[in-house]
C-alpha cells in the first residue's frame, strides 16, 4: 500500500474478521513501532499484547468506547515511561504517539485494521497489566482482519452523530502562516 493512500484511508477499523493475528506479525508491528524516533533515543515505550479473549474483555473495561477492542481478535497497550521529569514526559508521550502511529501505519500495511481504544482506569488498567511503577498506560489498540463489513455506527449512535467532525478539516481551516492571525 502506498504511503499517500494509508494516510488517505479510513484506518479506524472497529469490527474484526474472526481471524488471530500470527505472532510473528505482531513482532513486526512492534518492529516498526520501536524504530520512531525520541528525544534523546530514551524509546519511553513499552508494549503489551493481549491474544486471550478474557484479558482483552477485562482490559475493555478500563475504558469507554472499548467495544472494538472487545470485537478485536488482537489488543496492544502502549505505556509510557512515567519517570523522567515533567517537561521530559510531556515528550514521552509525544514520542510514543509517533510509536504508536508507526504501528497503525504497518498494521495497514500488513492488511490490519486499528483503532486506538482510550483507557480511562489507566491505573487499575497498569496494575491489570502488571506495570512496574515507571511505567503507566497511556494507550490500547484493537488489532485485527477487518470483517467484509463494517458497522457504521460508534457504540450504537450513528458515526455522523458521533464524531465532532466525520470528515477532515481543510488545511486552509488549519494552516496559518507565521502567526495565528
Amino acid at each position: 500500500m502506498e504511503l499517500r493512500e494509508c494516510l488517505s484511508a479510513d484506518r479506524a477499523t472497529r469490527d474484526f474478521a474472526d481471524r488471530s493475528v500470527p505472532i510473528r506479525t505482531v513482532e513486526r508491528l512492534i518492529d516498526y513501532a520501536r524504530r520512531a524516533g525520541s528525544g534523546h533515543n530514551r524509546q519511553p515505550w513499552t508494549f503489551i499484547a493481549l491474544r486471550e479473549r478474557e484479558n482483552i474483555d477485562t482490559l475493555a473495561a478500563f475504558g469507554e468506547y472499548t467495544t472494538p477492542l472487545r470485537r478485536a481478535p488482537l489488543g496492544l497497550v502502549l505505556a509510557v515511561d512515567g519517570s523522567d521529569s515533567r517537561h521530559r514526559r510531556e515528550h514521552n508521550v509525544f514520542d510514543c504517539g509517533r510509536a504508536g502511529q508507526n504501528l497503525m501505519l504497518a498494521a495497514a500495511e500488513a492488511g490490519l485494521g486499528t483503532v486506538p481504544q482510550g483507557l480511562r482506569d489507566r491505573g487499575s488498567a497498569g496494575s491489570f497489566l502488571d506495570l512496574p511503577p515507571d511505567k503507566r498506560v497511556l494507550i490500547g489498540f484493537a488489532v485485527g482482519y477487518p470483517a467484509s463489513t463494517q458497522d457504521e455506527t460508534i457504540e450504537g449512535v450513528d458515526k455522523d452523530g458521533e464524531l465532532d467532525h466525520p470528515g477532515r478539516k481543510p488545511v486552509d481551516e488549519l494552516l496559518h502562516w507565521e502567526t495565528h492571525a
